[in-house]
């Protein structure tokens, strides 16, 4: 093969990068290839086209809207490193993204489908949202401390 800076100059990236590129399109056509196989794939269909319209038209500007909140509040915390937006960001993102993806489950607005599909109940789903929220949150705020006391012995 190659040395690495002519894959480079070929590829425009580092060997790393086609490989997990190349991985990924695996993931996604196994999984492809096991939403055709069940009976509804066209139901699942619509609900990912109304998903990325969703996300689109109302998620994604009221994520923005929320992240110029977010800055806006960071912006009175004392100065100095590290900056808490990624801090709250990441974790607030992520428990949105796992309300999006479970909403049915977390809200229990689809207990007959779900109890049909699998033969399990949708009672546990919130409980478990929640805690994983709350241990998002509380991770981040955690690792947000931890840096923070950390820069400051830097900087004595």
């Amino acid at each position: 093969m190659a040395d690495k800076s002519s894959f480079r100059r070929w590829y425009g990236a580092s060997p790393w990068h086609l490989m997990i590129l190349v991985a990924q399109f695996l993931v996604v056509a196994y999984a492809v290839t096991r939403i055709v196989g069940v009976p509804r794939w066209v139901e699942i269909g619509l609900w990912f086209a109304g998903a990325v319209v969703l996300w689109d038209f109302l998620l994604f500007p009221l994520l923005l809207v929320g992240d110029w909140v977010v800055r806006r509040l960071a912006d009175r915390l004392p100065e100095g490193p590290p900056s808490p937006l990624n801090h709250v960001r990441i974790p607030l993102l992520s428990v949105a993204l796992l309300l999006l993806v479970f909403w049915p489950l977390v809200l229990r607005d689809a207990p007959e489908a779900y109890r049909a599909a699998t033969g399990l109940e949708v009672d546990p789903f919130l409980r478990r949202w929640a805690a994983v929220s709350a241990a998002l949150v509380l991770g981040a705020a955690l690792v947000y401390a931890f840096r923070r006391r950390l820069a400051r012995r830097r900087e004595s």
